[in-house]
């Protein structure tokens, strides 16, 4: 192992965060505490994305975010809590919005879009990570550039050398949002990580891949291109695809079950995800390649059920399905009325198709979890294959009622990732542990959070204060304006 995360674990010792308690799914109802919204200068549209910030003591300090679509950065300078606490507050401009070419990120690509930006202060530079659009496999081979505090000048792109997968393999999965990590996780984790998501810009159609954290040193991204940037994969999962191309690797389509199905009755047999507490029953939906019966995948009740979901359940439709991986979801729809064929699958509470974007991760305050804020796409999505036949009320001129997103808070288990990669397992053994809505997500973003017209439909759009414990995020308001929500994340007791 490089960078930080290199020593040995035998067990706790005293200020060993390893040591830590997680935070529950039932605790992030009271993680957040909502403060004010802070406005931002209307000539920043369709921006808000891509947050890096420089912390002041008392609340504030430098914002650096996007001001609009694709690769223009500049930075906001953010008032003291105290205003923001007392209503009213707004941003000025610290630096004005840069537009960066593209520097050695990659050649053919369109749609260039800076996904990242963290603001060293060791090195006294920004770290920017940027990427191509629906560049699936092609042109993007350098995702990280380190850039001045003011972007007055910028190095050339760096490639990434993955502790796990080696020099150039998956690029691009590595641009997304940074953050410095605490002074306790540096031993294990180093200096800085990134937390590539699995949606927003890296949300290529028939891919996808769960929550990513990344370790790595800012001071590694050199000015100089052509010099790759080492990183430790603690948590990183490759592509995968949708049925019929069943896999393992992806975290949307790893089987959370092992089982069969004769007749009408489903048997599950074990549960290969077991951290996730399940609760399965009526209007849950068994997904195996190769059905095509409408239908007949739906769960009707259950018969005989164990408390970690194995058991016998009832299904809709009498059908066989041939030796194979099986996966079942209690979030709706997940296969709709009408659609045929093996596509036709939307997701499970921890990844799908079409994912939505990241905005930030962080170290739980007090305990050992790291939590994830995104946005999730648990349905089918405009665009996929099965769009046409059950879209969802967030599609553009949709007409169902289906509302398939939400922002949630994905929990990891700190010491698990940890142990498991030290101890010579793969980046992508180990889930998340749990999760939980956001406190209000509806109330704040609205019943169809991170559409690609707003502005939070990319990687970023939150990011963690680790010196005063805030949370910043965008809240898209109209015509691609936006404002920025703050919460303080109070430690777990």
């Amino acid at each position: 192992m490089r960078l930080g995360a290199s020593r040995a674990y035998n067990g706790p010792a005293a200020g060993d965060p390893l040591a830590l308690p997680l935070a529950t799914p039932a605790q992030v109802a009271g993680l957040f505490t909502f403060v004010n919204y802070v406005t931002v200068p209307n000539a920043w549209t369709y921006g808000g994305v891509a947050m890096g910030l420089n912390p002041s003591a008392g609340g504030g300090g430098t914002l650096y975010t996007t001001n609009a679509p694709g690769a223009s950065v500049g930075a906001l300078q953010l008032p003291s809590l105290a205003a923001i606490r007392a209503g009213g507050a707004s941003t000025s401009v610290a630096i004005a919005p840069v537009s960066l070419p593209n520097q050695g990120i990659g050649t053919g690509i369109g749609n260039l879009d800076v996904v990242g930006t963290l603001p060293d202060p060791v090195t006294g530079r920004v770290i920017v990570t940027e990427t191509g659009a629906y560049d699936v496999a092609g042109g993007t081979t350098a995702v990280m550039v380190s850039a001045a505090p003011d972007f007055s000048s910028y190095g050339t792109g760096c490639a990434i050398d993955s502790s796990y997968y080696g020099s150039g393999v998956y690029p691009r999965h590595y641009a997304g949002c940074m953050s410095l990590t605490p002074a306790i996780w540096q031993p294990y984790f180093g200096r800085a990580f990134v937390a590539p998501g699995p949606g927003g810009v890296n949300g290529i159609e028939y891919l996808c891949w769960g929550d990513g954290f990344v370790g790595f040193e800012p001071a590694n991204v050199s000015q100089v291109g052509g010099v790759e940037v080492p990183v430790n994969d603690f948590v990183m999962w490759p592509p995968g695809q949708e049925p019929p191309y069943w896999g393992v690797s992806s975290m949307c389509t790893r089987p959370n079950i092992v089982g069969s199905i004769s007749g009408t009755t489903l048997t599950i047999t074990a549960v290969t995800i077991p951290s996730i507490a399940p609760s399965w029953g009526t209007n849950s939906y068994v997904m195996c390649a190769g059905v095509t019966t409408a239908g007949a995948c739906v769960v009707t009740g259950p018969l005989a059920v164990n408390a970690d979901g194995t058991g016998t359940y009832s299904l809709g439709a009498s059908f066989s399905v041939p030796q194979g991986p099986m996966f079942i979801t209690n979030t709706t729809p997940a296969i709709c009325p009408g659609c045929t064929g093996a596509t036709c699958i939307g997701g499970d509470d921890l990844a799908s198709l079409y994912e939505g974007p990241p905005g930030c991760a962080f170290f739980v305050p007090g305990t050992r979890t790291i939590a994830t804020i995104r946005v999730h796409q648990y349905g089918p999505h405009y665009g996929s294959p099965e769009a046409g036949t059950c879209p969802s009320a967030c599609d553009p001129g949709a007409s169902s009622t289906n509302d398939p997103r939400r922002v949630q808070v994905d929990l990891a288990d700190a010491k698990a990732i940890y142990l498991n990669i030290t101890g010579g397992g793969a980046p992508n053994a180990v889930t998340p542990y749990g999760w939980a809505p956001f406190p209000n997500w509806n109330g704040v973003w609205g019943t169809c959070p991170g559409q690609q017209a707003n502005a939070m439909g990319k990687p970023g759009w939150a990011v963690y204060d680790w010196l005063n414990q805030l949370l910043y995020a965008t809240v898209p308001t109209s015509g691609g304006h936006f404002q920025i929500g703050v919460w303080a994340v109070n430690t777990v007791q």
